[in-house]
């Protein structure tokens, strides 16, 4: 039963992120098959709140390692872009070449993504090419 209702936990915080103690109510009463009047719902209402503050701090850690990885990796190219373009207002060149030329930065940069299809495309290369 207390597995079921992890499962079925887990399905609802990939749904909606803001429940209320109403839904906790109606998840334990549909899976659990007790009435909502029963004294244990209340046991069971905890425990599905339990499960979502796990579920929080795990997906927030995570979040957290990722985004530190890919701040370093963007440090060097946010100073750089700010440098370029404080220089182009300075020496009133256009803009957009500026922006433009800041994809030199960040075209080696390794970006990790579920499918890797990023990863493997010879973007550089594909930047060079001009379109008809």
């Amino acid at each position: 039963m207390i597995a079921n209702l992890e499962t079925e936990a887990k399905a609802l915080f990939l749904q909606t992120r803001n429940n209320t103690s109403t839904l906790y109510t109606e998840l334990v009463s549909a899976v659990c098959s007790i009435s909502k009047d029963d004294k244990q719902i209340l046991v069971l209402i905890k425990k599905v709140s339990s499960c979502f503050d796990d579920y929080w701090y795990h997906l927030l850690a995570k979040l957290r390692k990722r985004a530190d990885k890919y701040l370093n990796q963007f440090d060097d190219f946010i100073h750089e872009a700010i440098k370029r373009i404080i220089t182009s207002k300075l020496e009133k060149t256009d803009m957009k070449i500026v922006l433009h030329n800041c994809d030199t930065i960040t075209v080696n940069l390794q970006i990790s993504t579920i499918l890797g299809i990023v990863a493997r495309l010879p973007v550089q290369d594909l930047l060079k090419c001009k379109t008809s």
